[in-house]
């Protein structure tokens, strides 16, 4: 596998048959090993992936994407990290929609990728704090190309695959979401966050939608809300029948 038509985002790339989890292995390799910015740590069989908030991240061996790339984003205060998901969320969209024209490719906050409204992708920032910036940053990517069947609890799961009806070239992949990544980041090094949030609004699913979401504290409610934000915290603002509120990953659940 290589990586072409890009200045630093993989062209450092290891490859590895099975891993338990490629940020696992890129998060610890940090810690002992000088690795330069864009290293791509790729796997094809990924058997103990990590999703959000402590969830596990299912993946058929040889049939998908399981990949962290390293990034060096000293420039970033800690408080506005949520960007690395932006940047994240739209590398991915931007390289899987071209390969399906009639499908609505939309970005979940925080960072799922949704295929017609199924999950296709996860992605998961590990960030290392030095001071109040950000010294390292493992960017986990998780993308269903070629699974066609998934466990019946995950009944929101879909791929490539099944919504363009055809096999994809992973390492074709690979490769767009390297070179759209770069581009993505080096969009917010260079000081353009204004234009990178309102293509990640463009692209939201909900956004300015009226929807029901639910409280995960025991015994809330549903209830009716609008998103019409996200803080610089990465904290979603929900415009509400009487007001407004802010909800952390961990708070809300969308219905």
């Amino acid at each position: 596998m290589k990586v072409t038509d890009t200045l630093l985002v993989g062209k450092t790339l290891q490859y590895f048959d099975s891993l338990p989890s490629t940020n696992e292995y890129l998060v610890e390799k940090v810690k002992t090993t000088t690795l330069a910015e864009g290293t791509v740590v790729f796997t094809a069989n990924q058997f103990a992936g990590k999703g959000q908030a402590s969830n596990r991240w299912e993946s058929t061996p040889n049939q998908n994407i399981a990949m962290s790339i390293l990034l060096k984003p000293s420039f970033l205060l800690a408080n506005t990290q949520f960007y690395l998901n932006i940047v994240a969320a739209l590398a991915v969209k931007n390289a899987i929609e071209p390969l399906l024209k009639t499908i609505s490719v939309q970005i979940k906050w925080p960072n799922d990728i949704l295929l017609n409204g199924k999950k296709t992708c996860g992605i998961l920032i590990q960030n290392t704090l030095s001071g109040s910036n950000i010294s390292n940053s493992v960017v986990g990517i998780g993308v269903n190309v070629n699974q066609i069947t998934f466990d019946p609890n995950l009944p929101n799961a879909t791929s490539l695959a099944l919504q363009g009806e055809q096999t994809f070239d992973i390492e074709q992949i690979v490769n767009a979401i390297c070179q759209q990544l770069e581009h993505c980041y080096l969009q917010l090094k260079t000081g353009q966050q204004s234009l990178l949030k309102t293509a990640y609004f463009a692209s939201l699913y909900r956004f300015e939608t009226w929807a029901w979401y639910k409280k995960t504290s025991a015994g809330s409610e549903p209830f009716l809300g609008k998103i019409v934000d996200i803080t610089t915290n990465g904290a979603l603002v929900l415009a509400l029948e009487n007001g407004q509120a802010s909800f952390d990953l961990k708070q809300i659940q969308f219905l």
